[in-house]
């Protein structure tokens, strides 16, 4: 991952809602875009944007 990147975004997101006691679907929102971030190289472009789309809602507080 590069600084700044799409997937940094995501794990940075991922972490600071596993970090504020989150309801229990926002934890297994998170701790499923932490794990696509562990395998981010190995997932298609489509499921990338997506993950990016649900942390950006997260971020919004729209999950």
């Amino acid at each position: 991952m590069n600084e700044n990147s799409p997937a940094d975004f995501v794990a940075l997101v991922a972490g600071n809602v596993l970090a504020s006691d989150p309801a229990p679907q926002d934890r297994a929102t998170a701790e499923l875009l932490q794990s696509l971030t562990d395998t981010w190289e190995q997932q298609p472009d489509m499921v990338r944007k997506q993950a990016v789309a649900v942390a950006s809602a997260l971020v919004r507080g729209m999950l």
